[in-house]
């Protein structure tokens, strides 16, 4: 090799390292459009319903706490995290919506929850230091990032009980969902699964001042199936017999409820959580 190959390729080493540490980064992250600095907690429309707003507003008569430390917008099919990845931070869905998944020892994959605006992604790795399930974007969805030591060093400077209130809040509800999950998967018929499921949703986008009637569904049919537990074919055969019965009105993914009480009716309980 003469002197002036190896002067290139010493000089050329340090681009190709850069290259190489991008094109790691990509792949960890997925398809990431933007990043971004995160804007004031008071100029989000999610903050009613965000844990970062709360623990920011916790002590009015000290100096404001930010947790949060950039934001993330991720393209359809893009992981936030994948199983066994290290934990670093919490996620907050700003806008979009988001699946957390586990793969199966046949290489299948479990649908544990959809999530919503406002809601929390990363807690099943507190403690343990690892995710134990994968979160992937359903569409293009904006994500608050806090980070572990961010959140730590909050959690000193704000009073015990406002932080205790914000972190029991968000426990309950991921028990909350946790039971919702139980409760859809044992039912016995598809017929009250979907409904459930249906009804559910519609709570969810009433919560966040959307349209409880009509939705759009940005998950997949197989992705509803496997969340509760049903074929595709038998989730596609429910959604038309659902519109032929008159309860549902359905185009692709757009999904407008006709009946909520006969749907109510479907799932065998009145629904108040």
């Amino acid at each position: 090799m003469t002197t002036t190959t190896l002067k290139r390729n010493t000089e050329t080493a340090p681009l190709e390292a850069s290259r190489a540490r991008s094109r790691a980064s990509s792949s960890r992250v997925g398809l990431v459009e933007r990043r971004t600095l995160a804007k004031p907690c008071c100029d989000c429309s999610s903050r009613e319903r965000c844990p970062a707003s709360r623990l920011t507003l916790t002590d009015n008569n000290k100096q404001p706490v930010s947790v949060i430390s950039r934001s993330h917008t991720f393209a359809p099919g893009a992981h936030v995290f994948r199983e066994g990845d290290k934990a670093e931070a919490v996620y907050i869905l700003k806008s979009g919506s988001a699946k957390v998944y586990f793969t199966l020892e046949d290489g299948s994959e479990q649908v544990v929850a959809f999530y919503m605006p406002g809601d929390v992604l990363g807690l099943d790795a507190l403690g343990v230091e690892r995710h134990s399930s994968s979160a992937l974007a359903l569409e293009n969805t904006f994500i608050c990032v806090m980070p572990l030591t961010a959140l730590e060093a909050a959690c000193a400077k704000l009073s015990a009980s406002g932080w205790h209130h914000c972190f029991y809040s968000l426990l309950s509800r991921e028990l909350i969902r946790d039971h919702r999950t139980i409760e859809l998967i044992t039912k016995k018929d598809a017929e009250a699964k979907m409904a459930s499921f249906l009804l559910h949703l519609s709570k969810r986008f009433r919560e966040r001042g959307y349209s409880g009637s009509s939705f759009n569904l940005s998950m997949k049919r197989s992705e509803i199936g496997s969340h509760l537990g049903l074929a595709v074919e038998t989730v596609s055969r429910v959604l038309t017999r659902f519109q032929a019965d008159g309860l549902l009105q359905v185009e692709r993914r757009r999904v407008q409820i006709l009946d909520h009480v006969a749907l109510e009716a479907l799932t065998g309980c009145h629904l108040s959580h």
